[in-house]
This record gives C-alpha cells, sequence and structure tokens, in this order.
C-alpha cells in the first residue's frame, strides 16, 4: 500500500474556464510549502425519505451530494505565498470559491473548487510545530487523472 509521503497541494485564486483536466492545467498554481495533512475528499450524498399513505413504506432516494470538507493543516512558515493565498482565501469577507490541486505520490492528481473557510492556529503543545488549520468545503465534483 502506498504511502502518502510526497503528497503536495496546490491552490489558486482562479477558476478553470472549464471543469475537466484542460481547465484546470490552464490554471496558475502556487504549493503551499509545508502541509501536514489534508482530510478526505470524495462524495457522500445525503438521503430523501418520504412515508406512502397508502401503502405505509418509506420509500429512501438519493438527495445532494457533496464531496467533502477536508481540513487543510500546514506548519506556519513566514513568506510562504501558497500560505498566504490559503489564508487570503479564508477571510471572512472573501466568499470566492477557489481551485484546489492535490497530487498524489503515485502521480494521481485530484482537480477541485472549494471555499476555504476559518483560519486557526492548532493546538500548541510541547511537541508539535507551530500550525495553523483551515476547513475546506469542495463545490464542485473532483476531476482526477
Amino acid at each position: 500500500m502506498p504511502s502518502n509521503i510526497g503528497t503536495e497541494v496546490y491552490i489558486s485564486s482562479a477558476l478553470p474556464a472549464t471543469d475537466d483536466q484542460a481547465g484546470y492545467e490552464a490554471l496558475t498554481w502556487t504549493e503551499v510549502g509545508g502541509v501536514l495533512t489534508f482530510g478526505e475528499v470524495g462524495s457522500t450524498t445525503s438521503e430523501v425519505s418520504y412515508d406512502l399513505l397508502k401503502s405505509g413504506l418509506t420509500i429512501t432516494e438519493k438527495g445532494p451530494t457533496q464531496y467533502g470538507k477536508p481540513v487543510l493543516t500546514y506548519v506556519k512558515r513566514p513568506g510562504d505565498t501558497g500560505q498566504a493565498a490559503v489564508v487570503a482565501a479564508a477571510e471572512a469577507s472573501n466568499n470566492a470559491d477557489v481551485a484546489l490541486k492535490v497530487v498524489r505520490p503515485d502521480g494521481e492528481i485530484e482537480y477541485f473548487q472549494a471555499n476555504v473557510m476559518g483560519d486557526k492556529y492548532s493546538e500548541a503543545n510541547p511537541t508539535s510545530a507551530r500550525s495553523k488549520t483551515h476547513n475546506v468545503a469542495i463545490n464542485s465534483k473532483p476531476v482526477v487523472v
């Protein structure tokens, strides 16, 4: 089983003209340095249920799908332009989506659009580096290449 060592995270303040590989590859990307963790990406579909009066059956169907709210955590590095872009995207007054790219060690790339929310320092303890966390709400179906 491959390790996640070598995973890279990139940000672009621009969004792709088309929601496909070519659209994302046309963007200019900035690497987010010092990444410690990037949470789960994938679909979760809510259910919509209703009870039929005549039969007494409960019918369950698929409702809205969400592609995740991973947490991005990184070691704070002054001057890191990728981290600065994440902080700018997380500003409370900024409701614009950004494009994110996650490059896995095996070469797989995940592209998606997301809204970066929150800008917190992680818990301080004697055995941890000073780090920051951001919630990332994915607002598009990931394009995996």
